[in-house]
Formats: C-alpha cells, structure tokens, sequence
C-alpha cells in the first residue's frame, strides 16, 4: 500500500512540474509569448558606453515592445535592480521573436 501511494504521489509531482515547469523555471512570461512566436534568446556583452536604454532601442523592434516595456523587460530577466549598473564586458540575455 504505501508503495502504491508513493507512486501515485510521484506521477501528480511529475505531472505538476510538466504542466507548470516552463513558468517555474523561468518565472514569468514575457510579452509576446501567447501569440504562436518563438521566444528566443541570445547573450550580449556589454560594451564599454553602452546603455540598457542604448540596447533596448537596438533590439526592441524584434518584439512587440517599445523601448521603456523592452528595457523594463531586459531588467526582469536579467536581475538588474539599476539600469544604471550596467559594466562594461558582462553579459546580458537578450529576447526576441520568431
């Protein structure tokens, strides 16, 4: 019996993690997602001048955002708490759609 509860416990955990797993592990959903498009992402490394606002504007157009949304979103999923501690040479994710 406690064989078969285990079991049963296990498939509703594995369950659970294969309905939620993508919203858990990534924590939100970025804007643009429901829409039957691609979420992709790339790596960019910060050169030595160069803004959160400065890339937004460079690469918002691969989404539905416009610039304040993208850098908003850019803050969230790469835990910048300060636009402005950027440092030159770290590297940042990078969305766009298919």
């Amino acid at each position: 019996m406690k064989k078969l509860i285990t079991v049963m416990f296990a498939v509703v955990i594995v369950s659970v993690v294969v309905m939620f797993g993508s919203k858990v592990v990534r924590g939100q959903e970025l804007p643009g997602e429901g829409e039957n498009r691609g979420c992709c992402y790339t790596a960019y490394t910060v050169q030595p001048g160069d803004t959160l606002w400065e890339i937004a504007e460079e690469n918002h157009h691969r989404t539905n955002d416009d610039v304040r949304a993208y850098v908003s979103n850019l803050m969230k999923l790469n835990s910048i708490s300060d636009a402005k501690s950027l440092r030159s040479g770290s590297r940042i994710t990078l969305y766009y759609f298919e």
